[in-house]
């Protein structure tokens, strides 16, 4: 990608793939105002969100103004692999991300720009912002030595989309093997599906506590029938959730075989 990467609204250019731009602005921000806590307060933070300051239970006062211009994504639009040409979704896939000194860029907001680590504040002093004051950042895939498998569409490398319309793709820094590559594949989706699976008991066992919460609440007041119904209800809880989990991942399983 000899051309590199670049940012047009802000100007910045890199020998890279991939440019990724971080605005973050520093806002109101309201807390509360919900059923369980009715009272609003607010307090300043630096956010890459925009607040809308115009729900606010109390607007006057707490105002916050438009982003200029909003975080974005950036990819080189020719990618070389050889004698192939990477895909756009490819590329995405490379994640690599390292710093970009960022004076280069230049904001044009007619205003204080003053370089803060590996970020833009744009603004007043930077231990001293104020409302609508911005921080930006860049960072960038840099171009670099890469191993991949993916699907050969004439000069095109590109990700396979197998019969369940799941998009498979192997793309991984440096120099690798082909047993290396799938080895890592694997460990990824090893890891995936542990998340998920202690995400999914988690998930079903705090909602089997709460299916019995009723029932606690209406006898809890009995002293010796109380405690045993609180103690059985997180060990009803824990009991089914991990039988119902269990069974669960042994059909998906079976399906998957």
């Amino acid at each position: 990608a000899p051309q590199g990467v670049a940012d047009p609204v802000l100007g910045l250019q890199v020998q890279g793939l991939r440019l990724r731009r971080t605005v973050k602005m520093y806002q109101w921000d309201e807390q509360g105002g919900t059923r369980d806590d009715p009272s609003v307060s607010y307090r300043q933070i630096w956010s890459d969100k925009p607040q809308d300051s115009s729900t606010f239970e109390r607007p006057e006062g707490h105002t916050n103004p438009p982003f200029p211009f909003e975080s974005a994504r950036f990819e080189v639009p020719l990618v070389r692999y050889g004698a192939f040409t990477l895909s756009p979704a490819l590329v995405a896939r490379l994640s690599n991300f390292a710093p970009v000194d960022p004076r280069a860029a230049n904001p044009g907001l007619g205003r204080p720009v003053t370089p803060h680590g590996n970020w833009l504040h744009v603004g007043g002093p930077p231990d001293a912002p104020q409302i609508g004051d911005l921080r930006i950042r860049f960072d960038a895939v840099p171009e670099q030595p890469v191993s991949l498998i993916a699907q050969q569409s004439g000069a095109v490398l590109d990700e396979h989309i197998t019969s369940r319309g799941t998009a498979y793709a192997i793309v991984k820094p440096g120099a690798q093997g082909q047993a290396a590559l799938v080895a890592a594949a694997n460990s990824d989706v090893r890891a995936r599906t542990i998340a998920l699976r202690v995400t999914g008991f988690l998930l079903m066992f705090f909602g089997l506590r709460m299916v019995a919460t009723p029932l606690v609440r209406v006898f809890g007041w009995i002293p010796a029938l109380g405690q045993v119904l609180r103690s059985g209800a997180w060990i009803f809880a824990g009991v089914l959730a991990a039988a119902l989990s269990l069974s669960i991942i042994a059909i998906a399983w079976l399906i998957q075989s």
